[in-house]
């Protein structure tokens, strides 16, 4: 547990470390203003998705149901959910780029009239990143089953990577608009490392019919974990919101600061990637053992992080 728990710390630690730098960047490029705040504003939702992802709200739903399978019907599973998820994606982008306007005035309602306007326009191109998210939870689930917990934990490095270099390379010359299409292209080469082991599990994609059960039972496990999830998210939103009222450059500071304090905890998080994973492989007892040494295992992480905190 703790070996799997390592490199997937590695992973995620990378990962962060290219967020924290694009906010940075971000900073040193644009300053602390109305510009980074609007950016930022936009990009609270997508960001949002991707990290419900990451922690796990697909995965604790679609695993079970992964591995009561065999293999053959695996493939079933994962062909027969492709397309279905693939059209959520899509249906998030264009509710996204459709209500851009009132998202942004939900999200950040201190901002000022042209603030907005450039914060709507940025979510429209950040909208496109849904459909790349979303796939790239569905394939990291085959991955997931067989324990291989690297390889999906890149994807917060792979998303963040273009961003990276873009403001790198361009710094204050850097355009909002292009910025958010190094984005799209972020949840695009998030998902490739993932398709030459999914093409190796049996998946096609002309292949779009299989399992007829599989969108069905996913939507009755998804539903509780999405409504936990979603109210996760409140206090980010709640800090956005806050923070749009107290004056230029606060949001991107406070945003900042968050970045700042994630960092010594990402060994949880990858803790519980990888406790996921085992445990949905085991049953009875076995799967009580592992919920026990991963509560230890919990416990010895979490508790210096809230004392150095």
């Amino acid at each position: 547990m703790f070996g799997s728990t390592l490199w997937l710390t590695l992973a995620t630690l990378a990962g962060l470390v290219a967020g924290f730098a694009r906010e940075w960047l971000l900073v040193a490029a644009w300053g602390a203003g109305s510009r980074s705040d609007g950016f930022l504003v936009a990009v609270f939702l997508p960001e949002a998705l991707r990290m419900t992802l990451a922690a796990g709200l697909l995965a604790a739903a679609a695993l079970p149901l992964y591995q009561q399978r065999d293999p053959h019907r695996q493939q079933a599973w994962l062909a027969s959910l492709s397309p279905r998820l693939l059209g959520v994606g899509l249906a998030l982008f264009a509710i996204l780029a459709l209500g851009a306007p009132l998202w942004v005035r939900l999200i950040g309602p201190g901002l000022d009239a042209a603030a907005h306007a450039q914060a709507a326009a940025n979510l429209r191109w950040l909208a496109a990143c849904a459909p790349g998210l979303v796939m790239h939870g569905l394939f990291s689930i085959p991955l997931q089953a067989r324990q291989r917990f690297v390889l999906p934990g890149l994807g917060s490095l792979l998303f963040n990577l273009p961003p990276v270099l873009y403001l790198f390379i361009r710094g204050s010359s850097s355009d909002s608009a292009e910025l958010a299409m190094s984005f799209f292209a972020g949840s695009v080469l998030m998902c490739l490392p993932l398709l030459a082991p999914v093409w190796s599990f049996g998946w096609r994609p002309w292949q779009v019919t299989g399992d007829p059960l599989a969108g069905r039972e996913l939507l009755g496990r998804i539903g509780p974990l999405l409504a936990s999830n979603v109210a996760s998210q409140g206090l980010a939103l709640l800090e956005r919101l806050i923070a749009s009222f107290l004056g230029e450059g606060a949001v991107t500071w406070v945003n900042l600061a968050r970045k700042l304090i994630n960092l010594p905890l990402i060994a949880l998080m990858s803790l519980n990637q990888v406790l996921l994973g085992m445990m949905s492989g085991e049953q009875g007892q076995q799967r009580l053992a592992l919920l026990r040494r991963g509560l230890d295992a919990a416990t010895l992480l979490s508790l210096p992080a809230a004392f150095g905190l």
